[in-house]
């Protein structure tokens, strides 16, 4: 998953880099959760290795693992 400190040195905009330390927090949440099924597990591993942020269909897909899991 990429870092927050990492995020400095992708030359990202002021708002990019805001998105990216939210998906940050999002998904260090969901992988607290044991239970996270194999499948929705590796959605969220790919989606931590972004360099960009999540396009409006990834952003539905995450949506929908959090209100699943009922982390919001």
């Amino acid at each position: 998953m990429m870092k927050p400190e990492n995020l400095k040195s992708l030359d990202l905009l002021d708002s990019d880099t805001a998105a990216m330390q939210k998906l940050c927090e999002r998904l260090r949440r969901l992988n607290g959760i044991k239970k996270i099924d194999d499948i929705e597990r590796s959605i969220l591993q790919a989606m931590g290795k972004r360099t960009k942020p999540l396009t409006p269909v990834q952003e539905e897909v995450l949506a929908l693992i959090e209100k699943a899991y009922g982390v919001v």
